[in-house]
């Protein structure tokens, strides 16, 4: 249905019962039914075709409704355009998430993927900090983040705000600081990169610090915009999750568990057909027609809401086989 909103999905379920009561029996489930996230995660990482060499792009989405502001840290695994979701949390506030509750979101993760299975952690500038550095470093975590423009970047003679080590760029150029630098009290290397920033006449400067392979992180870092990808499938271009009307952290929770789980499948789906059914038609623009998410989406949304088709039901076996990664 491409949305979230129990009253709509309430239309899809047993014709028989009047769809009060499909609604109240869609409560009750996100109510009572507890899932194991471990065992969710454990199940989204191993359909994901890629095994190792993995970045992990980690971010932020929220949004409120009437009076519930709604909040949620994720981490998730840069695929093919797109991240796929793999552990995250709902915050109780509607600010940038702590040190901790990072750190929390990353021991979750780790117990379904080792730190030697991982190239890179890549992150925006509400990712930094001593205590999250030393925790990314202690696991034996490259990481790959943007640090804000002023922040003190220290040599032996200076130091000075990092787009000052970069103000001789011009625009599209890039720079990588010969040696490792102290950045919040970490000996790290940055790479800089100079853009002009629209409406604005003041240029950008994509400022980045990681702790190895300083030639690479530019490149790394620009898979940390696949979970931007992912949050427009969650929401406006997919399952419509800021129209949920639920207010319970541990309910939105569950939702938040159900839509992972069928993002990976359309997701997945979308990749199947692509390769073994039709190519999707690439515009005169240079990009695809429809994504491979949307591609799967639809394709399942078909079968789904026409039951009584007997040519729809002889692709479901083949569905079924996408999701189990078979």
């Amino acid at each position: 249905m491409r949305t979230v909103t129990l009253s709509e999905l309430a239309l899809t379920l047993n014709p028989r019962a009047k769809a009060e009561s499909n609604e109240r029996r869609l409560r009750r489930f996100l109510a009572c039914f507890e899932f194991d996230q471990e065992v969710i995660a454990r199940l989204i990482v191993a359909l994901i075709p890629q095994k190792d060499n993995l970045v992990i792009s980690i971010d932020r989405t929220n949004w409120q409704f009437g009076k519930t502001k709604i909040n949620i840290l994720m981490a998730a695994v840069a695929y093919k355009g797109i991240a796929i979701p793999v552990a995250w949390s709902l915050l109780d506030k509607q600010d940038n998430s702590s040190t901790k509750e990072r750190i929390d979101l990353m021991d979750r993760l780790l117990k379904v993927i080792p730190s030697a299975k991982i190239k890179a952690v890549v992150a925006d500038r509400e990712f930094i900090g001593n205590k999250w550095f030393s925790y990314l470093l202690g696991a034996q975590l490259r990481f790959v983040i943007r640090i804000k423009r002023d922040a003190q970047v220290g040599s032996k003679t200076w130091s000075p705000a990092a787009w000052q080590c970069f103000e001789s760029l011009k625009v599209g150029q890039e720079r990588r600081l010969r040696k490792r630098r102290l950045v919040y009290g970490h000996r790290l290397y940055v790479v800089g990169k100079r853009l002009a920033k629209p409406g604005s006449k003041e240029d950008e400067f994509v400022i980045v610090v990681t702790s190895e392979r300083p030639a690479q992180a530019l490149s790394t870092y620009r898979e940390r915009w696949e979970i931007e990808t992912l949050f427009g499938a969650l929401k406006s271009r997919g399952f419509d999750l800021e129209a949920t009307h639920l207010g319970d952290r541990d309910r939105i929770g569950r939702l938040v568990a159900m839509l992972a789980l069928a993002f990976v499948w359309a997701y997945l789906m979308g990749i199947w057909l692509h390769e073994q059914v039709a190519q999707i038609k690439v515009k005169r623009h240079g990009r695809r027609a429809r994504s491979l998410f949307r591609y799967g989406l639809d394709y399942l949304r078909e079968i789904l809401l026409n039951p009584n088709s007997a040519r729809l039901r002889q692709r479901w076996p083949t569905c079924l086989q996408v999701l189990s990664g078979t």
